[in-house]
């Protein structure tokens, strides 16, 4: 296959993105900033788990909330009760937070995360999952 302009004169893919931007620019910057608005929200929420379970009796965070996930545990559960808990809130049509493996000190240990990609998840939302864990 033959190369094309761009791949024999790199300045030309900038001038050609330079000219795309320009084009589209109100587009795209409604479109960005909706998308640094709706990844906010995803950083907030889990900033808001991560106050919700430190405040909780029965779960425990892993390490302070990072972006837009939230490492915890449920105290007291082996890895059997977060598969089971996955499954019945799944079944339910409740909500999907699946366990994963977290390594600490040469241990894998069976925790679970929220991993917020929806901006239209609510502190009420994760307070609910949260309680079906009790």
């Amino acid at each position: 296959m033959e190369s094309g302009p761009i791949d024999k004169d790199p300045g030309l893919a900038s001038t050609c993105a330079i000219v795309l931007n320009i084009r589209e620019a109100p587009l795209l910057t409604r479109g960005l900033a909706q998308r640094v608005t709706r990844k906010l929200r995803c950083i907030e929420l889990a900033q808001s788990a991560g106050r919700l379970i430190t405040a909780a009796e029965h779960v425990e965070l892993v390490r302070p909330p990072g972006l837009s996930c939230v490492l915890f545990r449920r105290i007291g559960w082996a890895p059997d009760d977060y598969w089971e808990w996955t499954y019945r809130n799944h079944k339910a049509g409740f909500a999907l937070v699946a366990p994963t493996k977290s390594r600490a000190a040469g241990l894998d240990e069976t925790i679970t995360r929220f991993c917020f990609i929806s901006p239209d998840t609510t502190e009420k939302d994760i307070a609910d999952i949260l309680d079906t864990m009790r």
